[in-house]
């Protein structure tokens, strides 16, 4: 054979290795996506929690200004940790009249139990610093008040950086807001 016959036989198509080396950047480019994926869902269900936290606080931020003599009473100061969604809704306030005491409780209820239950093992905390020590009142009118959400979430967190972080282990996400009704 010469030289001038092995130039005629040039090869055509790809050999095995072009095919797997092109096969494994396919595959790297395919996990990444995937895993782009992933990390799009994990937060979107976060911005979720978040958004129903802000729902659930302005639900009763509104519903206090609803009602100015249950908070300057201190009605709506300790009622979140006595609420059991599990029970049937204390005293309707929707169709029949309620205390300013009673009106708390089933704002709290109805916040807690019927708008923020997509927010799984949400606690509620509200705490007033009052304005006005020297009056008889538990809130003065004008005081502020601090109101917490809590919430276990699977999300990943910004700061994240090892390999040792669990998928299945919650995390406590918080939602506070500082308002005067």
């Amino acid at each position: 054979m010469t030289l001038l016959n092995i130039s005629k036989h040039r090869q055509s198509g790809a050999t095995l290795i072009e095919v797997l080396v092109s096969l494994l950047v396919f595959s790297v480019g395919i996990y990444g996506v995937a895993a782009f994926q992933l990390q799009a869902v994990k937060e979107s269900l976060d911005s979720s929690q978040r958004s129903q936290a802000a729902w659930a606080a302005q639900e009763i931020i509104d519903r206090m200004r609803l009602n100015p003599t249950g908070h300057i009473a201190g009605n709506y100061n300790n009622v979140f940790g006595a609420i059991n969604c599990n029970n049937a809704v204390p005293n309707d306030c929707v169709a029949g009249t309620c205390t300013p005491a009673q009106m708390a409780t089933f704002d709290a209820w109805e916040t807690q139990c019927q708008g923020a239950n997509a927010l799984s093992n949400v606690n509620f905390a509200l705490a007033c610093t009052d304005s006005d020590t020297t009056d008889a009142d538990t809130c003065t009118l004008g005081s502020n008040f601090t109101l917490t959400l809590t919430w276990q979430s699977r999300s990943v967190t910004d700061d994240q950086t090892d390999d040792s972080y669990d998928e299945t282990a919650l995390q406590t996400q918080t939602f506070t807001q500082v308002f005067r009704p």
